[in-house]
Formats: C-alpha cells, structure tokens, sequence
C-alpha cells in the first residue's frame, strides 16, 4: 500500500494542486485496500472453482470502476477537481487506479488457481508461494515493455500513437474501453443506469433463491456462478459446461477411481490454448494474415468452418473420455 500510495502521489504531483493531490493519493490507497480485497476474493474464488480463464475479472473491475468513479464525483461535489482540467485528472486517476486492483484480481486469478492445482498434485506450498512471487516480479518486468513494443507498433483500436498508422492493424482493447466509457459517462452524467440497476435486482433475487434453497436442503444457486453464465460469452460457456458433462460421465464410470490424470490433462489444454493463442497472435502479425494455419484453403465458407472446427472439438472430447476410462482399467 505505500508503494502504491507513492506511484499516486507521483502521479498526481504536477497535474493539480497539493490538496487535491494529496486528497486523490489517500482516496486511491483506501479504495484498494478495501474494495481491492473483495475483488481479488471473488475472482481468485471463482478461478479456484473453474479456472482463471472464466474469473469474472472484467465484471468486477467494472464495479470498482463505477465505485470509484462515483467517490471522486462526491470529492468533486466538496471543490475538488473543479473545472475540465481538474475534471480530465480525475478521469485519468481513476483509470490510474483501477490498474491496481485489477493487478490484484489477477493475481489471485493465477495464485488461487496455481494453489488449488499443486494441492491435487501434493506440491509444497511454500514452494509454490516463491515462485509464484518469482512469477509477479518477472511480469512486472517483461509485460509493460511487450505491451509497449505492441502498442508503439500496431496500437490499440481507438488510441494510435503515431499519425498514418494503419487503423485495421490495431489491437482490439475492448475492456479498457468499457471502462473508460463508464468512468467517463459517470463524470460527465451520460451513464445510463437502467442495466446495471436490472443486474443488481436480478442479483439481489439470485441470492435470496440460493439462500431458500440452501436452507430448505434442496441444493443451491450459485449467484455469481449464474452471473458468470450470463457475462460470458457463449463459445467460453459451452465450453465449460461440456467439460462439466463429461467430467460427470467419466467420474461415473471410473466408479471412484483417481481423477488426477484427467484434471492434469484439462489443465494442460487450458495453458496449451493460452499458448497457442499468443503464437498465433505472433504469426498473424508477421504473415498479415488473421488465419496463418488454416488448413482450410483460403474462400471456404463460414459454414463448413465451423462445421471442421465442431467436428475437431467432438474428436478431442471423444480422445479425452476415452483416454480416461482406457486408465482406470488398466
């Protein structure tokens, strides 16, 4: 908290007054630390139950958004802030200090999901918190600077950092658009409130179903697994619940046996698409091309594309039960 509170301090130094500096460093360090835990347990929660790649990261950073958001208005409301310059600092400093907490969502993401995996295997957990920590400062390290290098060469839809760049090259960067769209209309009083008070009540009634229920002993509803179902898109949600069938179906007719190797192997195909997604990223971008390893010629129709693709994850689902059930009778 007080090498955050420095970096606020040094950004807001220069850019308005002593006060209001001071008044947005002290304002950024409590929002971290408090709302900063919350969102670091959900995610980190929702990433030990279903894996980092399904943590309702954006979700919550878009809570602590509007939160913030709404603190510096109340701030702004005292003669803070006052005109556009102080107006375009306080936009600015929020975004500033949502990279804060949405690094420690993340975090927890690979922390929670990393702990929860080395219990299945009985890795040393004092082991897995130095690295993990090995893991943070090598991040900080080598992801600004690739980000840099990305965003110098191609840049982000909507911010280009060089005039006569090509527009179509640049990276898509939908979430921190979302943000600042939020934080900006929150400022400006052009956010339209009816959604995200329908998700609140829609909320509200989840929670009061799961708690009937839990106490009536006829099971649960997850409320933020069920918010998670509707955030995500649906080719992420299929996904999730077709490996929920079939780790049903194996477990079933494994009749108890060891379910490690098939956690492992999932575990494996998670990280393995991660990568795969980066050196595609790569190839597209030295190739020109959006699909560099097609091995559909190029003109075919979307229809029979998706049809290859459908057929290929029906053949892994089919390799992947099969390879299950082949070890436990062994």
């Amino acid at each position: 908290l007080v090498l955050i509170g420095g970096m606020f301090l040094a950004f807001s130094t220069g850019r308005v007054g002593p006060l209001p500096a001071l008044a947005a460093t002290v304002a950024g360090v409590a929002w971290c630390a408090g709302l900063g835990l919350f969102v670091a347990a959900a995610c980190g929660y929702m990433a030990g139950l279903v894996g980092s790649s399904s943590s309702p990261i954006s979700g919550v950073v878009i809570l602590a958004a509007i939160g913030m958001s709404s603190l510096f208005v109340l701030l702004r409301a005292t003669g803070l802030f006052a005109g556009v310059d102080g107006q375009h600092f306080a936009i600015a400093f929020c975004l500033y200090a949502l990279t804060a907490v949405t690094a420690s969502a993340a975090i927890a993401n690979d922390n929670l999901q990393d702990l929860k995996t080395g219990r299945l295997v009985g890795a040393t957990p004092w082991k897995q918190e130095a690295a993990l920590l090995i893991g943070c400062i090598s991040g900080a390290i080598v992801i600004p600077p690739v980000l840099n290098v990305l965003y110098q060469t191609y840049g982000f839809v909507g911010a280009m950092p060089h005039a006569g760049m090509d527009a179509s090259q640049a990276l898509a960067a939908p979430q921190p658009a979302l943000i600042l769209m939020i934080t900006s209309g929150i400022f400006l009083h052009q956010l339209d409130w009816t959604m995200l008070l329908i998700g609140a009540g829609a909320g509200g009634v989840l929670i009061g179903i799961d708690a009937a229920l839990r106490r009536a002993g006829r099971g649960a509803l997850p409320p933020l697994a069920v918010g998670i179902g509707i955030y995500l898109p649906m080719n992420i949600s299929m996904t999730l619940a077709v490996g929920a069938i079939l780790g049903h179906i194996v477990t079933r007719l494994n009749a108890g046996a060891s379910s490690h190797r098939g956690t492992m192997i999932a575990s494996g195909l998670i990280v393995g698409e991660s990568l795969m997604g980066v050196a595609l990223a790569c190839l597209s971008a030295l190739s020109g091309r959006d699909s560099p390893l097609s091995l559909l010629p190029p003109g075919t129709s979307a229809l029979l594309v998706n049809l290859a693709g459908l057929a290929a994850f029906g053949a892994l689902c089919v390799w992947f039960c099969a390879t299950q059930l082949r070890s436990s009778h062994r």
